[in-house]
């Protein structure tokens, strides 16, 4: 039997929550710093509610958070996601996709969506969007089929009976 349970423990489903990846965007843990701080992450909350409670009619709700390099936003929504208590959490995020070919990246950001339109009720986190979608300030230059895929997946509605919350990282809004 400590056999069998350590093998359960060994394998990692491919729904649920991916809480590996989140976990590591909150490594030191959350603390509240200042008044700012906790009126956003009640904000947040109250979108998790709102997805929750939704009607079929609002089956989708995508929320930006933005800031500067280092200043908490994934980690705010690792904690968020984790928190949900939703049956399907995900993040995408750029350190993931090192070493995939662009169209490596369009179909593992595509399958996260397909799996979250499984679930009654999903989180998806989409971590450092500059960098996901390869932009570099020279030129400028970025991948526009990544960039396209993101814009389809983020507007299309759920289907019947299914809601989505996405929530969004950037460090540069002016340039989104």
């Amino acid at each position: 039997m400590s056999d069998f349970v350590m093998a359960l423990k060994e394998v990692k489903p491919a729904f649920g929550i991916d809480d590996k990846s989140l976990e590591s965007s909150i490594r030191a843990g959350m603390l509240p710093y200042g008044e700012r701080f906790k009126k956003v992450n009640t904000i947040c909350s109250d979108f998790v509610q709102s997805i929750r409670n939704a009607s079929s009619a609002t089956p989708l709700l995508t929320v930006l958070l933005e800031g500067e390099t280092g200043s908490g936003k994934s980690a705010l929504a690792a904690k968020i996601a984790l928190d949900s208590g939703f049956p399907y959490v995900k993040m995408i995020s750029p350190e993931q996709f090192v070493g995939y070919t662009e169209f490596a990246k369009v179909q593992a950001i595509h399958k996260v969506f397909s799996d979250a339109y499984k679930s009654p009720l999903s989180l998806i986190v989409i971590d450092d969007i500059e960098r996901l979608i390869e932009f570099i300030h020279i030129g400028p230059r970025f991948s526009n089929s990544i960039l396209q895929t993101l814009l389809v997946l983020i507007k299309k509605r759920p289907p019947a009976d299914k809601k989505l919350l996405i929530i969004g990282t950037t460090s540069m809004k002016r340039i989104l």
